[in-house]
């Protein structure tokens, strides 16, 4: 029962790569990268959904964790390519690559905590946080990826458009926290 919550960490290394090889290639090309980014990390996603799929043996609240994780993600990347969270006078530019650095907390952070759900729920709430701060310092002016303007409803607008998915995130954490109070303590003994 002891590897029965292990993870491979060749597959989250792998994850970890493509995230990577995502941006290298998007930088490279000529299209919109924003539109490219938000594809190819929807992929990722899919992929990644699969795998756990696959090769998960966690408990119920861990498992709505990771799925909770995993659609905030692809529908915060989803409304990147298909709307353009930055708003019209902003998007389409490579203004929306910050978003990127949303599932790279994510991913970097699982990896740093093992995938065990105590560090979970700090990587969890990691990304709530990133999913609200990022837009706000693009469009503050303090990136090299920053708009020349910052619209009338800078930041109440940002974040009210990225609340949903910071709740979503922190809601995964809570669920982490569960699924790490849910499981027996190291030298606690189990009755039969």
């Amino acid at each position: 029962m002891k590897n029965a919550t292990r993870y491979h960490p060749a597959v989250a290394l792998a994850l970890a790569a493509a995230l990577v090889l995502v941006a290298v290639v998007v930088l490279r090309t000529e299209r919109s990268p924003a539109d490219l980014m938000a594809l190819a990390v929807d992929a990722l996603i899919i992929v990644g959904a699969v795998v756990y799929a696959v090769t998960n043996r966690h408990n119920a609240a861990y498992r709505w964790a990771v799925s909770l994780a995993l659609a905030a993600t692809f529908i915060l990347f989803w409304m990147v390519g298909a709307v353009a969270l930055l708003g019209p006078e902003i998007g389409r530019n490579t203004a929306d690559l910050i978003y990127f650095g949303v599932p790279t907390v994510g991913v970097l952070g699982a990896i740093i905590a093992g995938f065990q759900p105590e560090g979970m729920v700090w990587t969890m709430l990691a990304a709530a946080v990133a999913v609200l701060v990022l837009p706000v310092i693009l469009v503050a002016g303090l990136t090299p990826l920053s708009p020349n303007v910052a619209g009338a409803l800078f930041p109440y607008g940002l974040l009210l458009v990225h609340a949903p998915f910071a709740a979503l995130f922190a809601g995964s954490a809570w669920l982490f926290r569960k699924a790490g109070s849910a499981r027996p303590r190291a030298g606690a003994e189990l009755t039969v």
